[in-house]
């Protein structure tokens, strides 16, 4: 026996997840806009900091395997210096590769040497992307698809005060991390450390 107030409590979450989608999507065309005014030297200097407290940070020291996403022609903290030091350290490195337009197809690619990821060429947003494999990924293990790194470093528009993420709206990363946290469960792993770049 269902309640009449139901159908009223069903209609106000699904009122509620709509005005929240509406102002994320305001939130990010405000942030976006700002982000692109920013003088190229500004973003250029605070990404090197930026990048220097990532490296600092204790989860990095002790990992093997780290996620780091490659960075838009603009307005993104840029992860060139971040890339170069992790390979310096001997890290294996995975970059992001979009197989499709849903969220869960995004898949990472490990990268065996800086030449390799500095000679990706761009996909129709600007950004270095590794090719799709000759092999179709769902035959890969979750290793090979960057599923259990110990680190993963995010993009992001902005952080509230509470350090939540507002990324780009695709719903890669959220998709991504679903599967790293099931997948690193499984192989009795701790959870991966997650970092967001802003």
């Amino acid at each position: 026996h269902r309640s009449m107030t139901d159908p009223m409590a069903h209609l106000l979450d699904k009122c509620s997840l709509a005005a929240r989608r509406v102002e994320k999507t305001e939130m990010r065309k405000r942030m976006r806009a700002a982000l692109a005014a920013l003088p190229a030297a500004l973003i250029a200097t605070e990404s090197a900091y930026a990048c220097e407290r990532v490296l600092a940070h204790p989860a990095i020291a002790a990992s093997i395997s780290v996620s780091i996403y490659l960075t838009m022609p603009q307005g993104e903290c840029q992860t060139s210096v971040l890339a170069e030091e992790l390979f310096r350290r001997g890290k294996h490195i995975y970059v992001p590769r979009i197989d499709g337009k849903g969220s869960e197809q995004m898949s990472m690619v490990r990268m065996h040497s800086l030449d390799q990821l500095l000679a990706l060429e761009r996909n129709s947003w600007g950004i270095p992307e590794p090719k799709p494999p000759a092999h179709n990924t769902a035959s890969m293990g979750p290793e090979e698809r960057g599923e259990l790194v110990d680190v993963v470093v995010v993009p992001a528009v902005a952080f509230d005060s509470r350090c939540n993420r507002l990324g780009h709206g695709r719903g890669y990363y959220d998709a991504f991390l679903s599967r790293v946290a099931l997948q690193r469960s499984a192989a009795q792993l701790p959870p991966a450390t997650t970092i967001g770049l802003g």
